[in-house]
């Protein structure tokens, strides 16, 4: 599949997330699909994608994760939260602190849904 499937995801989660500064997706294995950056954040960029490869590569060896599993790391004044979302997504968002996290795993696990399954290698 190409990526518009990344595309649309991404472009589902822009709308539904306006408040973020960063949207990062990946594959299950760390390599980036799309991405949605305020300008601002784009020196963050290799940290963020760092920061999604190494949780896409925890998943490649762990089975049986539920859809709502995450890490979250806190950078400057920002969370940046990482999402396995179905089999293949690995979803990063950066948000400012005072949003609510909480939300976050709902949100996305409501977008992926909307979307076709992610390419594969």
């Amino acid at each position: 599949m190409p990526h518009t499937d990344a595309q649309q995801l991404l472009e589902v989660l822009s709308n539904a997330l306006p408040a973020a500064e960063a949207i990062l997706i990946t594959n299950r294995y760390g390599v980036e699909l799309a991405e949605n950056i305020s300008i601002g954040e784009h020196g963050l960029l290799p940290t963020l994608t760092a920061a999604s490869r190494i949780f896409a590569g925890r998943l490649t060896e762990v089975t049986g994760r539920g859809q709502e599993e995450y890490i979250s790391l806190y950078l400057n004044q920002g969370c940046y939260s990482v999402f396995e979302a179905g089999a293949k997504w690995i979803i990063g968002i950066l948000s400012p602190t005072d949003e609510k996290q909480g939300d976050l795993p709902e949100i996305v696990s409501l977008a992926a849904s909307t979307v076709g399954p992610a390419p594969s290698l």
